[in-house]
């Protein structure tokens, strides 16, 4: 029964995009003068744990790459080859070009033939940069073996193999080229070029190296582990059998000397004798050798054991399923390590995700209709009606918090990918920058960590370029000639606060506000440092004295704090001039549910997000100020703040006329606060949001909807939206 392998590829792309974020995460902490040896073989399993899936899954472009990358991987952990910069580069590149294909192997492109062909020459120049051994052409020669005398420290090595179809060809040329590197190569024997099953390969090898470098190399090409290295000095070596009844096998493989039952895949060498018992179901018959065979455990992958050392060696057992199987074939280890996994985590679709979570909040609707009914009910509802729909509120309000924590994800999947941006950019830009991350645990929906991904790119490219200086002005300043970026996250609230500081020039007043003139902004020198700060986030602004690569087109900022804003977030600048600059971006935790205040206005109910709220009053007489165009101001602790009217804003009749019998609402939005004048409280809760753009259309001022416990919709206000407005309208007034 064949198995459809495509149905695990989704499993395969995700565990090696996992597998690609650690060796790059491993890569840039590597102390390049004193690597952690530890280290080093955790990124040799991620590269190894990629090249064995992607054959096991067909995908042998990925697997011939990764390979390449493994093998330098391998010679540097068994320190043949000394660690150097240029190295790690040439990792960092593979691991993006490893990239590029999984992403065209998934649709999502097409991989660039020449990039792979040249991380691969790379990578195989830097492999081969210091061996200096002598390479023969490949010579087809008789089965026979000629005696060669090697020099010093060199021995001969039989190699056998049946090549796997996947490799026919250029996977073969590959082994061979790899070989010839390793020393003197002598092709005994191979099959005839019309032979479709490919059939088995003899080499011989000259070289001063052990038999464990080239062990991966054979194995990688050869069919289900069906090779065997033999050293001809000490006729010691490793052999795998595959215990099974092969009647297909090709008729030139079989052994004269097996007997009837004898499906072995190699012929004897000229000097093993013939084993004794009709059970040997073995590729390979054993080789006489004085002393046991080395067995190089967990390349077997449980189908094949080590040979019986001949005279005493008893018949090995008949069938597979007599042999205890321990499998260990690299895919085999992805899938144990997922297994072990799966005992504290399980991969659902978000789609699932979200469909529960619309579910959850549907019930959250309901009882709160029931809980209201109830209420009206008054002294008429039962004492267990109500003592069940409180503890209905109760459960409720758990499954919601653990439905919601479902989409939580530690912020580390989006700070992870900055190291690779800080080292990449400063090495284009000549400065020194050291990356410090504070808070990677700190958890925020999913959806959000998604969106948030490219604002704070954006910013750590922002602080890079117009942030730290060069190191001769550092030093010259009296700093370190390496600057430093600090990413921050930490939960406030209902809220995630994430900071983006460095040390470095920070933020030249007058030259924004020569800019802002420049440019028509209505700008004066009485405007607050926070005020100028946020001029940077006008759409065209741009204080780069030349247009490079990185900066300097007057693009990203405004679309910065616009992607913040549409996550119902807010960004805040602190700076001080020649100390460093601080970026602080506010989130609410989730989009799904939102901690809301309830306010009245004629016969509407609107909600106010809570996080924007700083206070609530009623202003007495002469606090409220009338400027020209009708614009109005409240007084508050000394500070006039714009008034908005909110049922004036969406045409409503309200219960109020007079500013002293309603309630003025402080809110701050965007470092500034306006004071939104509305009929009454009614109170505080959670609600869940529902996009009124997707069911109805975009209205300004309006960011989404709700439904209340009665059944009615709610609108939640654009706290942000309606802060510009009223600001808008009090410059014009001013």
């Amino acid at each position: 029964m064949s198995i459809d392998m495509s149905q695990f590829y989704q499993v395969f792309f995700e565990e090696s995009e996992e597998h690609l974020a650690t060796m790059e995460s491993l890569l840039l902490g590597l102390d390049v003068d004193h690597p952690d040896l530890e280290q080093l073989n955790a990124i040799f399993r991620a590269a190894h744990s990629i090249k064995g899936s992607a054959g096991t899954f067909g995908f042998t472009d990925l697997a011939e790459t990764t390979h390449i990358l493994e093998n330098l991987l391998d010679r540097i952990r068994k320190s043949e080859l000394r660690l150097r910069a240029d190295m790690v580069d040439a990792f960092l590149q593979a691991g993006d070009v490893l990239r590029g294909m999984l992403d065209a192997h998934q649709g999502r492109g097409a991989a660039d033939p020449a990039a792979v062909a040249a991380v691969c020459e790379r990578l195989r120049h830097l492999s081969d940069g210091d061996r200096g051994l002598p390479s023969a052409p490949v010579a087809v020669a008789a089965p026979v073996l000629a005696e060669q005398s090697g020099g010093a420290g060199q021995r001969w090595f039989a190699i056998d193999f049946v090549p796997a179809a996947a490799a026919l060809g250029r996977g073969i040329d590959n082994l061979l080229d790899e070989l010839r590197g390793f020393g003197t190569l002598e092709v005994v024997d191979r099959p005839l070029p019309d032979d479709p099953a490919g059939g088995r390969w003899h080499l011989r090898l000259l070289t001063d190296r052990a038999q464990e470098s080239f062990v991966d190399q054979v194995d990688f090409v050869a069919e289900a582990g069906a090779w065997r290295i033999a050293d001809e000095a000490t006729e010691a070596g490793e052999a795998f059998g595959f215990f099974e009844d092969s009647p297909g096998a090709p008729a030139a493989l079989a052994s004269a000397d097996d007997g009837d039952g004898a499906y072995g895949f190699f012929a004897p060498l000229a000097e093993a004798p013939a084993t004794a018992g009709d059970e040997a179901y073995g590729f390979f018959e054993p080789l006489p050798a004085t002393a046991a065979p080395v067995v190089e455990e967990g390349e077997g992958y449980g189908f094949f054991a080590p040979l019986p050392v001949p005279p005493a060696a008893e018949p090995l057992p008949a069938r597979p399923a007599e042999v205890p199987v321990a499998i260990d074939k690299p895919a085999a280890r992805v899938a144990k390590g997922a297994a072990a996994a799966t005992d504290s985590s399980i991969r659902v679709s978000v789609e699932k995700v979200d469909q529960l979570i619309n579910l959850v909040g549907e019930l959250v609707i309901t009882q709160a209709m029931l809980l209201q009914s109830a209420a009206q009910m008054l002294d008429a509802a039962p004492e267990r009606l109500l003592n069940g729909l409180t503890q209905l509120e109760r459960n409720t309000r758990d499954l919601q918090e653990s439905v919601m924590s479902i989409r939580m994800m530690p912020i580390s999947f989006v700070f992870s990918r900055f190291p690779r941006v800080v080292r990449d950019l400063s090495a284009k830009l000549g400065k020194q920058v050291e990356l410090k991350t504070m808070g990677e645990t700190t958890e925020l929906d999913k959806s959000l960590i998604e969106r948030i991904a490219d604002p704070l790119t954006h910013l750590i490219r922002n602080s890079l370029d117009h942030g730290i200086e060069a190191p001769e002005k550092r030093v010259a300043a009296g700093k370190s000639p390496t600057g430093t970026i600090t990413l921050k996250a930490y939960h406030q609230g209902g809220n995630i606060v994430i900071e983006v500081g460095d040390d470095g020039a920070g933020l030249p007043r007058e030259k924004i506000l020569q800019k802002a003139r420049e440019r028509g902004l209505p700008v004066s020198e009485q405007m607050s440092d926070q005020e100028v700060f946020n001029l940077i986030f006008e759409a065209g602004f741009s204080t780069a004295e030349q247009i490079t690569d990185v900066s300097g087109r007057g693009v990203g900022m405004d679309v910065v704090r616009r992607n913040i804003q549409s996550m119902g977030g807010r960004v805040e600048i602190d700076s001080m001039y020649g100390i460093g600059t601080r970026m602080t971006v506010r989130l609410p935790l989730t989009l799904a549910i939102l901690d809301g205040m309830s306010v009245a206005v004629g016969d509407q109910i609107y909600i106010l997000p809570l996080s924007y709220v700083l206070e609530s009053l009623q202003p007495m007489a002469g606090d409220i100020k009338t400027l020209t165009n009708q614009a109005r101001v409240v007084q508050v602790r000394g500070e006039y703040l714009p008034v908005v009217v909110l049922h004036e804003m969406f045409g409503l009749k309200s219960a109020w006329n007079d500013f002293m019998q309603g309630i003025m609402v402080v809110l701050d939005a965007d470092g500034a606060r306006v004071a939104l004048f509305v009929d009454a409280l009614l109170g505080q809760h959670q609600v869940v949001i529902k996009s009124l753009e997707a069911n109805y259309r975009k209205v300004p001022g309006i960011s989404g909807a709700t439904i209340m416990g009665d059944g009615h919709v709610a609108l939640i206000l654009d706290v942000s939206a309606i802060a510009g407005m009223a600001r808008n309208h009090t410059q014009k007034a001013g």
